[in-house]
C-alpha cells in the first residue's frame, strides 16, 4: 500500500528523498564532528582532572584532614573523586594494578566512547578522579549534536513539505485541468505566475487549450457549413423531383425543373470536389511536382477557359502580362488563376472591366487581378479567406466559399502570398506574389578532366571541348 502511494505521490517521494539525504548526511558527518571535537573536549577534561588533583594535594598539606574529607572538599560537579581503602589500588584500562610513587599522578589511557581518568597517590593514599557522566563537556557535546540533528531533520522536513507543496501545487492544477481538457472542456485557463519551468509549462498548456478551442470552433463551423451547403441543394433536388412526379406537368415546366436539378447536382459535385481538394492541400506540405512553364500563357488560358462566364456579361479584359517562364507546380497555380479570375467575373457588373497584370519583381513574380465590381465591406474583409464564408449571400448559388481558402493554401505551399484591397461599390484588387526561381535550376554536371601531356594550347582547346 505504501509502495503504491509512493509511486502515485510526488510529494511523498520528495519528502522521502529529503529525509533520506539528511540522514545519510548525518550518518557521515556526525561521527566526523565527534572525532574532531573529542580531542579538544578530552584535553579540557584532562585539564580539569589535573586541577582537581592539585586541589587534593593542597588540601592535604594545609588541613591534615582525612582522605575522604579532603575528597569531599576537592570534589566538583564535573569530577567524581574515589578514595581507595588501605591496601587497595586502582587499575588501568587494561586491568593492571597501578603502582604509583608518593605524589605521582597518572592519566589512564582512554578510547573513543569512554572518558579519561586520573589516578594519584598522596600521603600513601590512592585517589581516582573520574569525570562526572552526568555533567561533562563530552556528554554535553553529544547531547547538543543529537539535538541539532533532530532539530534540523524536523525543521527541514517542515520546510521541505512547504516547498514541495508550493512546487507541486501547479502540477496538481495542471493535472486537474488536463482531465477537464480530456473531457472536451477547452475553456480551462491556469493562472500564469511563475517564470520557471513550471510557469513555462503552464503557459504552453494555456496556449494549447486556446489552439484546441480554435480548432474545435473551426471544426464545428466546418461541419455546420458543410451540412448547410449540402442541405440546400439536396432539399431543392428533392422538391423538384417530387414535382416531376406529377402527371399533368407541361413540357416547359419539366424542362425547367430538370434544369434546376442539373444545376444543383453540378453545385454538389463542385462542392464535393472543392472539399476533397482543400483537404488534400491541407494535408500536403510541399507541391506535388515542379515543371518549367510559361506563366503569362497559363493566365491567358485560364481567362479563355472562363469564357462561358464572362462573355454573357460582356466583360472586357485589360491584360498586361509580361512574358515569363516559371518553375513550379503548374496544376496548382492553374487553380489560383481560375479562382481569382472567376471571382472577379462573378462580382463584376455587366459590361464591367477586369485588369490583369503580371511582372517580375525581386527574383519573383507579382500578379494583380483588379475588378470594378461590388467590392467587399470592411466587416467582411477579415473573413475573406475563411472556409464556406461568402460576403454576398445573394450569389451563394454561384459558389461555395472555398475558392479563396484553396488559393491561400496553394500559395502557402508554393511559398507565395496573397493580399487584397477593396472598396465597397468600387471593386477589389487581389495581389499574388510568387517566389523564384523563374526558371528551372541548371544541374551542374561535374566532369573529371583526364590528365594529359601536351602543349598549353592543346590543353586549352580540349578544355573548351
Amino acid at each position: 500500500m505504501l509502495t503504491e502511494r509512493i509511486k502515485e505521490s510526488i510529494r511523498l517521494r520528495f519528502m522521502l528523498v529529503f529525509i533520506g539525504t539528511l540522514l545519510l548526511a548525518g550518518i557521515f558527518t556526525f561521527p566526523a564532528i565527534l572525532i574532531s571535537e573529542s580531542q579538544r573536549v578530552m584535553a579540557s577534561i584532562e585539564g580539569q582532572l589535573s586541577l582537581d588533583a592539585s586541589k587534593i594535594a593542597a588540601l592535604s598539606q594545609r588541613t591534615g584532614l582525612a582522605p575522604r574529607e579532603i575528597a569531599d572538599l576537592a570534589q566538583s560537579s564535573a569530577v567524581v573523586i574515589m578514595v581507595y581503602d588501605e591496601g587497595e589500588r586502582p587499575t588501568d584500562s587494561d586491568g593492571s594494578v597501578l603502582e604509583l610513587e608518593e605524589g605521582e599522578t597518572k592519566l589512564l589511557s582512554w578510547k573513543l566512547g569512554s572518558l579519561p581518568k586520573l589516578a594519584m597517590r598522596y600521603d600513601d593514599q590512592y585517589y581516582l578522579l573520574i569525570p562526572n557522566m552526568a555533567n561533562n563537556q563530552y556528554e554535553t557535546l553529544k547531547d547538543v549534536a543529537f539535538r541539532v540533528l533532530w532539530a534540523c531533520t524536523l525543521i527541514g522536513s517542515l520546510l521541505m513539505l512547504i516547498a514541495v507543496r508550493t512546487i507541486t501545487e501547479p502540477v496538481r492544477r495542471l493535472n486537474a485541468a488536463t482531465k477537464r481538457v480530456a473531457q472536451g472542456d477547452f475553456d480551462v485557463k491556469i493562472p500564469e505566475a511563475a517564470r520557471d519551468e513550471i510557469g513555462q509549462l503552464t503557459r504552453n498548456f494555456n496556449r494549447m487549450t486556446r489552439q484546441l478551442k480554435q480548432m474545435e470552433t473551426l471544426r464545428s463551423d466546418f461541419i455546420s457549413s458543410i451540412s448547410h451547403e449540402f442541405k440546400t441543394p439536396l432539399a431543392s433536388i428533392q422538391g423538384f423531383a417530387r414535382l416531376l412526379q406529377r402527371k399533368d406537368l407541361p413540357p416547359e415546366r419539366v424542362e425547367e425543373y430538370t434544369q434546376v436539378i442539373l444545376e444543383e447536382t453540378t453545385r454538389l459535385t463542385t462542392l464535393s470536389s472543392n472539399i476533397l481538394r482543400l483537404n488534400a492541400l491541407e494535408n500536403q506540405s510541399i507541391p506535388h511536382k515542379a515543371t518549367e512553364f510559361s506563366l503569362d500563357e497559363q493566365i491567358r488560358r485560364s481567362v479563355l477557359l472562363l469564357v462561358s462566364q464572362w462573355e454573357p456579361k460582356e466583360i472586357e479584359f485589360d491584360m498586361e502580362l509580361e512574358a515569363m517562364s516559371y518553375y513550379g507546380d503548374q496544376d496548382l497555380l492553374q487553380q489560383v488563376w481560375m479562382n481569382l479570375v472567376g471571382n472577379a467575373i462573378k462580382f463584376s457588373h455587366t459590361g464591367g472591366h477586369i485588369q490583369l497584370t503580371l511582372k517580375r519583381e525581386r527574383q519573383g513574380a507579382v500578379f494583380v487581378c483588379r475588378d470594378e465590381g461590388v467590392g467587399i465591406s470592411p466587416a467582411d474583409q477579415k473573413r475573406v479567406f475563411e472556409k464556406f464564408y461568402q460576403a454576398d449571400r445573394s450569389r451563394a448559388k454561384e459558389g461555395n466559399g472555398l475558392g479563396l481558402a484553396i488559393v491561400q493554401r496553394i500559395l502557402k505551399l508554393c511559398g507565395g502570398s496573397i493580399s487584397f484591397e477593396s472598396q465597397l461599390g468600387k471593386g477589389t484588387a487581389f495581389t499574388v506574389k510568387l517566389p523564384g526561381p523563374l526558371q528551372k535550376p541548371q544541374e551542374k554536371a561535374e566532369r573529371t578532366m583526364p590528365k594529359r601531356h601536351g602543349t598549353q594550347q592543346e590543353l586549352a582547346e580540349e578544355k573548351k571541348r
